[in-house]
C-alpha cells in the first residue's frame, strides 16, 4: 500500500515510530539476520549496498562492519534517529529517512546490492511493482536484489480487513503477503531469479512464513 495512503487511512508511520520508540536495545538487537549473511557472501567489499526499510539498523551495521559502503533508509524518523546514534562510529554507514512509496532518491546504477528484509510487503500491487522497477534502476549492471517477504502461508494471512488481494490490515498493521508466483511477477523481465524459496512456519523455530528471493539485474533489460 502507498505509504501516503497508509498514513491517511492506517497511520503506518505513527505505528512504526511507536514500535521503534518502545523497542529496547539489547545484544540480540545487534545480531544480523541470517539472510544478511547470505547476501554478504555474494559480493566483496567495498561494494555499495542499499538497504530498504532498515528498521533498527542491525543488518546495515553488519554490512558496514564488513567493509561495504552502506546506505540504509527507512520511513520512520525514530528508527533512523536511533540508528544514527547507535552506529555513529561506523563511517561506512549513511542513514536517511525515505518513503519507499516515492521514487528512490538515488542515481541510476548506483548500487551493487539492494537488500530488503521484510520491508517490501506493505504496499498495494501498483506501488509494489513500481518499486521493483525503481530498484532495477538504481542497481548496477548485474547487481543483486535480495529480499524476504511474508508469505501467503503465514498464520496471519487473511486476518483483519482486506485491502486488496493478499493484502490486509490487522491490529493496525498493514501486510501484503507474497507467493512465489507473485514474487516472480514482480521480478518480471527485469531480473533473473537465482534463488526463490518458500519458508514454512516451524522451520528453525520460526512462527511465520516467508518467501525468500535472490535475483540479478538483467543486462538485456537495459537495452
Amino acid at each position: 500500500m502507498d505509504q501516503a495512503d497508509n498514513s491517511r487511512d492506517f497511520d503506518q508511520k505513527s505505528h512504526w515510530n511507536r514500535i521503534y520508540q518502545e523497542a529496547r536495545e539489547n545484544e540480540d538487537s545487534l545480531v544480523p539476520n541470517e539472510f544478511a549473511r547470505e547476501a554478504a557472501n555474494r559480493l566483496r567489499p567495498p561494494a555499495r549496498v542499499l538497504e530498504l526499510g532498515c528498521g533498527r539498523g542491525r543488518d546495515a551495521a553488519f554490512f558496514a562492519r564488513l567493509g561495504f559502503d552502506v546506505t540504509a533508509i527507512d520511513f520512520s524518523e525514530v528508527a533512523v534517529a536511533r540508528s544514527r546514534t547507535r552506529f555513529a562510529n561506523l563511517d561506512r554507514l549513511a542513514l536517511a529517512v525515505v518513503d519507499l512509496a516515492a521514487l528512490l532518491p538515488f542515481l541510476d546504477g548506483t548500487f551493487d546490492l539492494v537488500y530488503v528484509h521484510l520491508s517490501l510487503h506493505y504496499f498495494r500491487d501498483v506501488v509494489t511493482r513500481r518499486l521493483f522497477g525503481d530498484i532495477w534502476r538504481v542497481l548496477k549492471s548485474h547487481g543483486l536484489l535480495c529480499f524476504m517477504c511474508k508469505s501467503i502461508r503465514d498464520p496471519l494471512y487473511g486476518l483483519g480487513e482486506m485491502i486488496e488481494p493478499d493484502m490486509f490490515v490487522y491490529q493496525g498493521h498493514v501486510r501484503h503477503f507474497f507467493s512465489e508466483e507473485y514474487a516472480r511477477a514482480c521480478l518480471a523481465s527485469n531480473f533473473q531469479p537465482e534463488f526463490i524459496e518458500s519458508i514454512e512456519p516451524g522451520r528453525g523455530g520460526q512462527s511465520s512464513a516467508f518467501v525468500k528471493v535472490i535475483a540479478r539485474k538483467m543486462v538485456s533489460a537495459e537495452n
